[in-house]
């Protein structure tokens, strides 16, 4: 019969890799070149699991006498990570990814009263959203991330880029906001 415990990988608050084994998380302690070693995130306790450098499980040392296992911090770890992503790579309101990331997860109740409301959490979400911005330029030779080429619905919106002596024009629009501008009687400019 076969022992051999499932594991599955996960990211922990700060970003780094986590190996989950029976509703414990481990940290990668140490790596050689054929082992890696994972301890239990738990500090008192003496667990721990090693993998081959393929994270195929070895070997699984100690128990986890000193406390219980927390699948419900497993959840909400796996939320942070699937909300933390999409923060990174869409521009949709953070509030917005919060709600529908919680929805999609179905946590359990015990994870839903443990949980940061979005109100909360928006601050540290901001943060790592205004990491990943690029910095203002500080001249106009610079190139525009293909993120603001297009819509959130892929759709054009940087029409015109052109620069002469030194300046340059950038215009942004989408089709439907020029044929509104097109149809309109009167049009006013600043």
């Amino acid at each position: 019969m076969n022992n051999t415990p499932i594991i599955t990988f996960s990211q922990s608050n700060k970003g780094k890799r986590v190996l989950v084994c029976d509703g414990y998380v481990y940290h990668l302690n140490k790596s050689c070149s054929k082992v890696k070693y994972w301890r239990c995130e738990n500090r008192l306790c003496a667990a721990v699991i090693h993998t081959d450098i393929n994270d195929q499980f070895k070997v699984r040392k100690g128990d986890h006498s000193s406390h219980l296992s927390s699948p419900e911090h497993i959840e909400i770890l796996s939320l942070k990570s699937n909300i933390k992503q999409r923060v990174v790579t869409e521009a949709t309101p953070i509030g917005r990814i919060y709600d529908e990331e919680v929805a999609k997860a179905q946590l359990s109740q015990t994870a839903l009263s443990i949980v940061a409301s979005a109100q909360d959490a928006k601050s540290s979400l901001n943060r790592i959203r205004r990491l990943e911005t690029p910095l203002l330029p500080k001249s106009c030779r610079f190139d525009i991330p293909t993120l603001y080429n297009h819509t959130i619905n892929v759709e054009r919106f940087l029409l015109y880029d052109k620069m002469r002596r030194n300046k340059r024009i950038l215009i942004f629009a989408t089709d439907d906001q020029l044929r509104v501008l097109f149809k309109a009687k009167h049009i006013l400019m600043d």
